[in-house]
């Protein structure tokens, strides 16, 4: 539980460099800046990158996925020394786009995450005591769309997975046995912006599925069925681009193409709130803090903001330090 919201640290990222600034609530002044290291494709290429946060509150810790045309590198950032812990892993042949790629940490589990490489169906476990890749997992060899997200449940048994036709896969966390593959059919169109989100409470089945650009629904995992059915599903286009469960399990918040951010309870089955206009340009990423009274998002005006979720008030705003595009946040 976080008691005091005006010290608590948030992390942003640029798209197109490695710039990660650091922010601590309630302050006018950044706590601290990191460059993350050179690509090669950025070095031959002059290509971008996409930086991917995960925080690690426990630790004071922060998980950086930093992606380019060509390589990839993941990083242990030690906020408390405001110092790179450790460079765990490095990539090559990684894919062109650089904006894919995504996180998933439990603090029982450690962390996997989702390298866009080449074959760009396959995602790898990382363990926190050896610091190292200790496992790479790939789907079914009939699926061989690109995989656009993952997540863990609660107990960090399972994880899930989503591809660009939205296609979702569950499996073991600790071996590639396949529970099930939930084929939801072929979209009109396919997206690199499918996101699966487990909800967090230990023994919920339930995963919050965002697919065909614009559509969320509900998975239950022991049912292996859909909840909602098709004209009852939550198709708004604010939902494009990212999605995140509050820690209770009952809201997804979305940023997408609309420059409002809205609140989803699925208790309800609809929208319950909308902070409407927050966002100036497009939203890139939105995420909850740890009990849910703060959400961060980032947009396409280089900015990331800190919202009271009661309220609705912007309680931090900053630009990022070398003012492109805001990618990802994390609270830390």
């Amino acid at each position: 539980m976080v008691e005091d919201k005006s010290s608590q640290l948030i992390a942003f990222s640029s798209l197109t460099t490695n710039s990660i600034s650091i922010g601590t609530i309630g302050s006018d002044t950044l706590y601290s800046t990191f460059e993350g290291p050179t690509l090669k494709s950025q070095t031959e290429n002059k290509d971008g990158s996409a930086t991917h946060l995960a925080g690690i509150p426990e630790s004071n810790q922060l998980i950086s996925l930093i992606h380019g045309a060509d390589s990839a590198t993941f990083q242990i950032i030690d906020v408390s020394s405001k110092g790179v812990k450790k460079l765990v892993y490095e990539f090559q042949e990684v894919s062109g786009a650089v904006g894919r790629g995504d996180i998933a940490y439990n603090a029982k589990k450690g962390c996997a995450a989702m390298i866009p490489i080449q074959d760009q169906t396959a995602y790898h476990f990382f363990d926190f005591d050896s610091m190292s890749v200790v496992r790479s997992s790939k789907w079914p060899t009939e699926l061989q769309e690109r995989i656009t997200s993952l997540s863990f449940d609660g107990e960090a048994k399972l994880i899930a997975t989503v591809d660009m036709n939205g296609n979702v896969l569950v499996s073991e966390v600790n071996s590639d046995e396949t529970k099930f593959v939930l084929p939801i059919k072929k979209f009109e169109h396919p997206s690199e912006t499918n996101r699966v989100r487990w909800s967090p409470i230990t023994g919920d089945s339930t995963v919050f599925v965002k697919y065909d650009f614009w559509k969320l629904n509900l998975l239950d995992v022991e049912k292996k069925a859909l909840l909602l059915a098709e004209d009852a599903m939550i198709d708004k286009y604010w939902l494009s681009y990212w999605i995140d469960v509050s820690p209770d399990g009952n809201l997804v918040i979305g940023a997408g193409e609309d420059v409002d951010v809205n609140v989803f309870d699925r208790r309800e089955n609809k929208v319950v709130k909308s902070f409407e206009k927050l966002l100036p340009e497009c939203g890139q990423c939105v995420k909850w803090n740890q009990d849910g009274k703060l959400f961060a998002v980032a947009s396409e005006d280089c900015t990331a903001k800190v919202v009271d979720f009661a309220s609705g008030k912007v309680i931090f705003e900053k630009k990022t330090a070398d003012e492109k595009f805001a990618h990802s946040v994390a609270f830390i």
